[in-house]
């Protein structure tokens, strides 16, 4: 008899009729007539289940080895159906075969017509990769076994990154910077199969200075996003850049007027030493920037959004005036009280006029979820403000 006197066993939903069986398994027999279903049937509450380890946490507040306690299964014994143990002892057999264990026998032929491909021109890669084809961790096994193997395996090519490295005519080079003009990048051409990889091109570059100074001239002439996508941003970048920039334009605005990164402008002015972040000020932006920029927040633009426009100054170089300007900063924060909470929680500015509001609502009872609701924002926004005023 199975016992359950010392165990507070729980049920979410009321056992089917018959159960839970208060019996006990005697014979091995019975234990494996049990197990022989593709579900494993709960003799608590007798639902089936495929696993039934997670059920009986879960429901009954019980671990498997007390389960296993009360029906006398060996506590060897997984409580789970046939179905998933095959299952599993499939994906077993799987991940030896990926481990390169169990792995079935290839004949030399096979060995010998993967070399076939490969001299076709084929990446060994992608031969492996063929169904009739051992796997390439299988022939790399292969090729450290037969030393003859191997050296015919070299002698057809060399490796440079898992593919092909013949040598290439020069006229197959001056081909690769005509793709280049066409407006496209090295990474992308080093793919063609008619092409150098772009660890080839780039040592050709190296041996070849005059190739590189033509690789250098054609690619200045360009557009500034291929220069950047080639990773080579020329001299016409670097004077367009100062020259945006002593012009007064964000770091935002030149962003969009080149077309290439704010991250990329950053490191270029810096490049050329004309760009400070703790000196974010300059002298040429006028006070009417300043307010426009106020005029712009007040409308119901966020600082942030306000920076991005090509006309106006950068987040940092506002917020420095604002800091040398306590008027300005006054009537900043003023006309930030005046807007909808809403727009105060977009810029994480909560006036006085939220926070009284707030106090108020909190006072009469009124859950954050209500008070969120009431007041347009969110619920953190009310419950980080709460705690602010607590403190």
């Amino acid at each position: 008899m199975a016992d359950f006197e010392n165990h507070n066993i729980t049920f979410h939903d009321p056992p089917l009729e018959g159960y839970p069986w208060d019996g006990r398994f005697a014979t091995p027999d019975q234990i494996n007539e049990y197990f022989s279903e593709s579900k494993i049937t709960c003799l608590l509450c007798g639902k089936p289940f495929y696993i039934l380890s997670d059920h009986l946490r879960a429901v009954h507040k019980i671990t498997p080895d007390q389960y296993r306690g009360f029906y006398g299964i060996p506590c060897s014994r997984r409580l789970v159906g046939v179905e998933p143990k095959n299952i599993e002892e499939q994906e077993c057999v799987r991940t030896q075969l990926k481990n390169g264990k169990h792995a079935p026998k290839f004949s030399n032929e096979i060995f010998d017509e993967c070399l076939n491909r490969i001299e076709t021109g084929r990446i060994p890669t992608e031969v492996c990769k063929d169904p009739d084809m051992p796997s390439y961790s299988s022939l790399g096994r292969y090729r450290k076994k037969n030393q003859d193997y191997d050296a015919k395996y070299q002698s057809i090519l060399k490796f440079k990154n898992g593919r092909p490295a013949p040598k290439f005519s020069d006229e197959i080079f001056d081909e690769f910077l005509n793709r280049i003009k066409a407006g496209r990048t090295p990474k992308k051409i080093g793919k063609d199969l008619d092409m150098p990889s772009y660890d080839a091109w780039s040592r050709y570059r190296k041996k070849n200075k005059d190739y590189d100074a033509r690789y250098k001239e054609m690619l200045e002439a360009t557009s500034f996003s291929l220069q950047a996508k080639s990773r080579c941003l020329g001299a016409r970048f670097e004077r367009e850049v100062k020259r945006l920039y002593n012009e007064g334009k964000s770091v935002y605005g030149i962003s969009k007027i080149t077309g290439i990164s704010n991250v990329a402008i950053i490191h270029h002015l810096c490049k050329l030493q004309i760009y400070r972040k703790n000196i974010c000020l300059r002298d040429k932006l006028e006070e009417g920037v300043f307010e426009e920029f106020l005029r712009r927040v007040i409308a119901g633009r966020t600082p942030t959004e306000v920076c991005k426009d090509p006309d106006m100054p950068c987040y940092l170089t506002w917020s420095e005036y604002r800091k040398k300007n306590k008027d300005y900063d006054l009537r900043f924060f003023k006309a930030c009280d005046a807007l909808p909470f809403k727009f105060q929680a977009k810029m994480r500015k909560m006036g006085p006029r939220f926070k009284k509001e707030l106090h108020g609502l909190y006072k009469d009872g009124l859950s954050q979820t209500r008070i969120a609701e009431i007041l347009g924002v969110s619920q953190n926004c009310v419950s980080r403000n709460l705690k602010k005023l607590e403190n």
